[in-house]
C-alpha cells in the first residue's frame, strides 16, 4: 500500500492577508459612523510670542463659526468646536459615508500672565487665531533676608 503526502506550500503571510480583507470587509459595513461619531479629537495648537503678545492658531476644519467657543478661566485658555451633520439627508440615501462628526476640545495654560479682557479671536476658513496680550510687567521688589 503506498502513501501519498501532499505538500502544501506555506505562506506564512496568508492569515495576515485574510485579516487585512475581514477589516476591509468591516470599515466598508454601512453603519461604521456609529464607531466614530462623536468622538473627542485632540486639537493641535500652535503657541508663539509676538513681542508683548502670544498668539494661538487652531485648525478647526469644517467647523461654523457659530459652533467656536473659546474660555479663560484662572490662566486656562480652552477651545472647543463641533461639526454637525446634515439633516436633510437620510441615512438610507448614502452610498458612502467617511466624514466624521466630532467634537473638538482642548484646554492649555498658558506660560504668560495675559490680559484676559483684551483676548481677541479671529476665525476664517476652518483656522481660529487668538491674539493674547501680555499683562504689564510688574515691578520686581526684592526682598531683605534677615539673618537671625
Amino acid at each position: 500500500m503506498a502513501t501519498t503526502s501532499a505538500l502544501a506550500r506555506n505562506n506564512p503571510f496568508q492569515e495576515l492577508e485574510t485579516m487585512r480583507r475581514m477589516m476591509d470587509r468591516m470599515w466598508a459595513w454601512p453603519s461604521t459612523t456609529a464607531f466614530t461619531e462623536g468622538m473627542i479629537d485632540n486639537l493641535p495648537l500652535d503657541m508663539y510670542d509676538q513681542g508683548n503678545k502670544l498668539i494661538i492658531k487652531a485648525a478647526l476644519p469644517g467647523v461654523r463659526s457659530d459652533d467656536v467657543s473659546v474660555t479663560f478661566d484662572s490662566g486656562v485658555l480652552t477651545i472647543k468646536g463641533k461639526t454637525t451633520q446634515d439633516k436633510e439627508i437620510k441615512d438610507d440615501d448614502y452610498h458612502l459615508r467617511e466624514y466624521t462628526y466630532s467634537h473638538y476640545s482642548r484646554s492649555v495654560r498658558l506660560p504668560v500672565d495675559c490680559d484676559a479682557d483684551s483676548i481677541k479671536a479671529q476665525f476664517h476658513d476652518g483656522m481660529l487665531k487668538l491674539t493674547i496680550p501680555r499683562k504689564a510687567s510688574k515691578n520686581v521688589r526684592r526682598i531683605e533676608v534677615e539673618a537671625k
